[in-house]
C-alpha cells in the first residue's frame, strides 16, 4: 500500500523561477528612449542641477576647481594635454560629419553646437558674409511689429496704447480678432465701451481688414476703403454663408441681383484679402527638429549604400562626466556618508551617459532599417510606400517590438521628400485583388488624393468609382476604407466637390 510524501497540513516549499524586475534605472531608460530631443534636453538640464559630476560639452574646458581660468579655456580649440579634466578627449566626441557615437567609456553627448559650427567654413568668428548682420536680419517684418509702430504712431493716448497692445494680443495667425473685449475690459479696470472704441480705430490700421471679428467684417472693412461698399455688396456679405456653400441661385436671389451682376461681385470679392496678416513674416519657429538626417550618398562614400542615415548633431545629447573633479572632492572627503553620495552620483552619471549612447545607437539602427525598407519611397514618392509594421524592423535590428516603438515615437527624420515623424513609415496593409504584392496605406491614400486632384466637372468620382479604379489597379479596398481615407485627408464629399467646380466655372464663366 502505497504512502503519499505530501504533507496534510501547511508546508514550505523553494521554487526558482524567472521574471523580469522593473528596476528604477530600467523605468529611467525606457523613458529616455520614448523622449523626443526636447523633452530630453529638458530632462538634461534638470539631471545636470542634481548631479556635479555632469558636464555641458560646449566645446569648451571647464574645471570647477578653477573657475578663475575658465574665459580663457574657452579660446583654445584644443585641450591642454591628455590628462585633461573631463573623462573624454576631442576624438570621444561626436563631431558634425560623424553618422553616430564613437564613445569608448560610456561618455556621452548633447545638442548644443560645438565652435566649429559657429561662421562660415568652420570658422569661430562672425565676419563672414553669411553671419553678417545685414544678411541675418529679416527684410519683412512680423505682423505685431507692423502694428505696434502704428500703435505708437496713431494713438497719443498711454490709456488707449495699453488697450491696442491688449487686443493685439488676441489677433489669430490671420489677422481676426478672437479675444473678448469684456475681458479686457476686465483686466485693465475700465469701461468696454472704450474697449471698444479703441477696436473700432485699429480697425483702420494698415493691412486693410485687421483686427476685423470674422471674415464679413474683415472684406467690409476693404470694399469700404476702396469706397466700394454698396447696399447690394453689404446683403452678399451678410449672406456669404451662402457663397461658402456655392449657393448662386439662392446668393442672387436674396441679393436681388442677375447672374452677370453676381459674377461681376463675386470678382471684386476675390481681389480681396481674406487673411490680412498673410503677407508679413510669421513669428512660429519651428518645432520638429529632426533627429536623423537622410541624404543621397556621394560617389566616394556610396560604396553598396545609397543612402546616408545621420543623427542630427544638433539634437544629439553631449554631456561629460568631470572626473577630475570627483577624484578631487572625494579624496578631499572624510565623511563615509559624503563618500557614499559622491560614489552614488558619479555611478549615476556614468549609467546616463551609457544609457543616452545605447538611445542614440538605438534610433540610428531603426532609421537605417527602416530607410532599407523603404527606399522606394526615397526615390519615387509616397505612393510607393510600402507596408511596414513595428514587428518587421524589430526581428531586422534585433530589439523588441516594444522598443521600436518607443524609439519611433516622437521621432523625426529629415529627408530630401520632407520632414516625416518615424511612425509615418508604418502603415497597414491593404491586399492585391490580383494575388500580387500588397499595399501601403499611405500609398493608397496618396492614390485617392490624385485621382480627386485630376477630376473634371463631367466626371467626379463617388466612393464607389474610386473603389472600382483602385481595383482595376489592383488595389482591395471597401468602399468605407475609401470614405475614412478621404475624410483623414479632409476631402469632401462627391456632391460637395461637384457644387465647388461648378462654382468654379460660374465665377470664370
Amino acid at each position: 500500500m502505497s504512502q503519499s510524501n505530501t504533507p496534510k497540513g501547511p508546508y514550505l516549499e523553494l521554487k526558482q523561477t524567472q521574471g523580469l524586475v522593473m528596476t528604477p534605472q530600467l523605468r529611467h531608460a525606457i523613458s529616455l528612449l520614448q523622449m523626443s530631443n526636447m523633452d530630453l534636453a529638458a530632462h538634461l538640464r534638470q539631471e545636470i542641477q542634481s548631479n556635479p559630476f555632469l558636464e555641458i560639452d560646449n566645446g569648451q574646458e571647464l574645471d570647477r576647481t578653477e573657475p578663475e581660468e575658465s574665459s580663457e579655456k574657452i579660446e583654445k580649440a584644443e585641450p591642454r594635454n591628455k590628462d585633461d579634466y573631463l573623462d573624454a578627449d576631442y576624438s570621444n566626441v561626436w563631431q558634425d560629419d560623424q553618422a553616430g557615437p564613437s564613445s569608448q567609456d560610456g561618455s556621452v553627448q548633447t545638442s548644443d553646437l560645438s565652435w566649429k559650427d559657429v561662421g562660415s567654413g568652420g570658422s569661430r568668428s562672425f565676419e563672414s558674409a553669411d553671419y553678417s548682420l545685414e544678411n541675418r536680419l529679416s527684410d519683412t517684418p512680423s505682423i505685431f511689429e507692423h502694428i505696434s509702430e502704428q500703435i505708437t504712431l496713431e494713438l497719443a493716448d498711454p490709456h488707449d496704447r495699453i488697450i491696442a497692445q491688449m487686443l493685439m494680443d488676441g489677433l489669430d495667425e490671420n489677422g481676426f480678432f478672437k479675444g473678448k473685449t469684456k475681458e479686457i475690459a476686465k483686466s485693465l479696470n475700465c469701461d468696454n465701451e472704450s474697449v471698444l472704441d479703441v477696436l473700432e480705430r485699429v480697425q483702420q490700421f494698415d493691412p486693410p481688414g485687421i483686427f476685423a471679428e470674422d471674415i464679413a467684417q474683415c472684406l467690409a472693412i476693404q470694399l469700404k476703403e476702396r469706397d466700394r461698399l454698396s447696399e447690394t455688396m453689404q446683403t452678399l456679405l451678410a449672406n456669404i454663408e451662402l457663397v461658402q456653400k456655392h449657393d448662386y441661385k439662392k446668393l442672387a436671389q436674396v441679393c436681388n441681383v442677375d447672374d452677370l451682376t453676381l459674377r461681376a461681385l463675386l470678382s471684386e470679392i476675390r481681389t480681396l484679402n481674406p487673411r490680412p496678416a498673410s503677407d508679413f513674416r510669421e513669428v512660429v519657429s519651428q518645432t520638429r527638429i529632426p533627429d536623423v538626417l537622410v541624404r543621397r550618398a556621394k560617389a566616394k562614400e556610396s560604396g553598396d549604400k545609397m543612402w546616408v542615415v545621420e543623427l542630427n548633431p544638433n539634437s544629439l545629447p553631449k554631456i561629460l562626466i568631470n572626473r577630475k573633479y570627483y577624484a578631487t572632492i572625494k579624496e578631499k572627503s572624510r565623511d563615509k556618508k559624503e563618500k557614499e553620495y559622491l560614489t552614488d552620483r558619479f555611478n549615476a552619471a556614468s549609467w546616463l551617459a551609457r544609457a543616452l549612447d545605447q538611445r542614440a545607437e538605438s534610433i540610428l539602427k531603426v532609421a537605417t532599417e527602416i530607410v532599407a525598407q523603404q527606399e522606394a519611397f526615397f526615390l519615387y514618392g509616397v505612393e510607393y510606400l510600402k507596408p511596414l509594421v513595428l514587428k518587421d524592423i524589430a526581428k531586422e535590428v534585433d530589439l523588441h517590438e516594444s522598443t521600436v516603438s518607443r524609439v519611433t515615437t516622437d521621432k523625426y527624420m529629415a529627408t530630401s521628400r520632407g520632414v516625416h515623424e518615424l511612425k509615418f513609415f508604418f502603415s497597414s496593409s491593404l491586399g492585391s485583388s490580383d494575388g500580387g504584392m500588397e499595399h501601403s496605406g499611405q500609398a493608397v491614400k496618396a492614390r485617392i488624393r490624385k485621382l480627386i486632384e485630376e477630376e473634371a466637372l463631367e466626371n467626379v468620382f463617388s466612393d464607389d468609382a474610386i473603389v472600382g479604379i483602385l481595383e482595376d489597379e489592383g488595389i482591395s479596398i471597401a468602399r468605407r476604407t475609401v470614405a475614412k481615407y478621404r475624410k483623414a485627408m479632409n476631402i469632401p464629399s462627391s456632391s460637395e466637390r461637384r457644387r465647388q467646380l461648378k462654382s468654379k466655372e460660374f465665377s470664370t464663366s
